[in-house]
């Protein structure tokens, strides 16, 4: 998934499955290209094969919390902080796509 604010320059992006479906990892890529890990947590077999896997994602400014659907804790939390030395990046575009260019199906439930 990829995160940007109103200029699409700087942006988050989250990889769902990263290393062979055991992590879930956070990137800051700046208007030059340049990427900087935030945040990567191991997850055993993150994406289930042969069956649907439901996750809420909340955004804000400076904020991304990852969870399973009817969860109520976030397994994967990050916060911005001044010493990250990046931008808090306001969310205005969301986008996604796989590594490899694959079929990926999503469902977006945008409930306030």
């Amino acid at each position: 998934l990829r995160i940007s604010d109103f200029t699409n320059q700087d942006q988050y992006q989250l990889y769902l499955g990263d290393d062979a479906n055991e992590k879930v990892t956070l990137y800051y890529v700046n208007e030059i290209g340049r990427r900087i890990l935030l945040k990567k947590k191991t997850i055993s077999h993150f994406i289930p094969s042969g069956r649907w896997l439901g996750l809420r994602l909340l955004f804000n400014t400076g904020e991304i919390l990852l969870g399973y659907q009817d969860v109520p804790s976030w397994f994967f939390t990050w916060r911005h902080y001044l010493s990250d030395n990046i931008k808090a990046i306001i969310p205005v575009f969301l986008s996604y796509s796989t590594i490899n260019k694959n079929t990926i199906g999503l469902h977006f439930d945008c409930r306030g």
